[in-house]
């Protein structure tokens, strides 16, 4: 029977076979995993799409082949010696190695399977200006300043009031609408009551004079302004509750008003109106309006003046801004 001495030394050996088979085993689970990321199927060994994957199975193979060789090297060599290269190597493979910026490479397969990163391109194009942003907050309203305590004090000059400015440019009135479709005509009434038999009027003290003291709008529709100041109503042939002024007699006849816008997102537009007729207007998107005319009408024409749908126009009580006034300068009798 044939007996085989083992040297002490021997058990370095198979330290050293354990440890080397031990990082060939965590190769290839790298490897495996690497499959399963890139999807990268058996028996095939290599990607054509995926290099990293190609990294992971190069660097395992390369250990297979290497550790062939190592047990035929060690064979011929030392078995302390065998110990002291794995010692070193180990370290190597299983600690993190740092670079000269103190990141951490040494499984960092991107950075081992290619070049150093080249520098950095030059910068693109800039790109076109981006829409301008919605309009901002309105700021809060800043503390007053202190007033300055130097100088004395002017002598108070009594308040003139100024000239009258001129009247601004009358607007463009819109076009109007379509005539409606005449109706069917109506079943002749029955005679009416004989009337009381009273004298033509042939004065010519015919006067008026009104104010609004509210303001009034915007509208749903077009409607007559009222005025419920009266300075002035000779004859009595304005009608306070209609904002109507029924001429008394044939002749020729003095009409004007004026009006002031209500707010800075409103205009004004109203009309001179004869029975159901437009006549003049007066349009304002800045502040007041005016207009005058002089007509000649008939016995039971009504004038009064129309403010339009969805405008307004302001008056109070302490300015009274709206107002209508009108009187006969002269009659078919004279």
């Amino acid at each position: 029977m044939t007996t085989v001495a083992i040297q002490p030394e021997f058990g370095y050996v198979i330290f050293t076979l354990f440890l080397s088979w031990v990082m060939i085993m965590y190769l290839g689970i790298r490897v495996g995993k690497a499959r399963k990321q890139y999807n990268v199927k058996y028996p095939n060994m290599y990607s054509d799409k995926h290099p990293i994957f190609n990294c992971f199975q190069r660097g395992h193979q390369n250990a297979i082949d290497n550790e062939i060789k190592l047990e035929e090297w060690y064979v011929d060599h030392s078995c302390k010696n065998i110990i002291l290269l794995i010692m070193l190597l180990i370290p190597k493979i299983f600690t993190k190695e740092e670079n000269n910026a103190g990141q951490d490479h040494a499984w960092d397969v991107k950075y081992r399977c290619y070049g150093i990163p080249g520098i950095p391109g030059a910068p693109g194009i800039p790109g076109n200006p981006g829409l301008q942003g919605p309009r901002g907050d309105r700021g809060e309203t800043g503390q007053k300043g202190d007033s300055d305590s130097n100088g004395t004090p002017g002598i108070p000059e009594p308040i003139q009031q100024g000239k009258k400015g001129d009247s601004g440019a009358h607007g463009t009135p819109g076009k109007i609408g379509p005539s409606g479709k005449p109706g069917v005509k109506g079943d002749k009434g029955d005679k009416g009551n004989a009337g009381d038999q009273r004298p033509i009027q042939t004065t010519s003290r015919v006067a008026f004079s009104v104010a609004r003291t509210s303001r009034m709008g915007p509208l749903s529709n077009y409607q007559a302004v009222t005025y419920d100041k009266i300075y002035t109503n000779i004859g009595g042939h304005y009608n306070d509750s209609t904002g109507v002024f029924t001429c008394p007699s044939n002749g020729v006849y003095f009409f004007t008003m004026s009006a002031l816008k209500q707010t800075s997102d409103s205009n004004l537009h109203v009309c001179f109106m004869r029975n159901q007729i437009q006549l003049t207007c007066a349009f304002s998107r800045t502040g007041a309006a005016t207009n005058s005319i002089i007509i000649e009408l008939y016995l039971g024409d009504e004038i009064w003046v129309r403010l339009r749908e969805d405008y307004a126009l302001y008056s109070n009580e302490g300015n009274r801004y709206a107002t209508f006034s009108g009187y006969i300068i002269n009659t078919d009798a004279e």
